[in-house]
């Protein structure tokens, strides 16, 4: 068995910031991945939190989503 850290949250961690921005539920939206094409919710995006931004990548390629 091994153990893995994970450096990420999925996209439902960046709900409470993104309501302060939009009215809609943005982790429900589906958007395309510019890199390889993939459509998925926003909250099956991996989350990148720590720096002074986040980052939200695909799951699919591991590319900016």
């Amino acid at each position: 068995m091994s153990s893995q850290t994970y450096d990420y949250l999925d996209g439902n961690a960046a709900a409470g910031e993104l309501t302060k921005i939009f009215v809609m539920d943005v982790t429900a939206a589906e958007g395309q991945c510019a890199h390889c094409g993939a459509t998925k919710r926003f909250a099956e995006a991996n989350l990148y939190m720590q720096g002074p931004g986040v980052v939200a990548r695909c799951t699919a390629s591991a590319g900016p989503r």
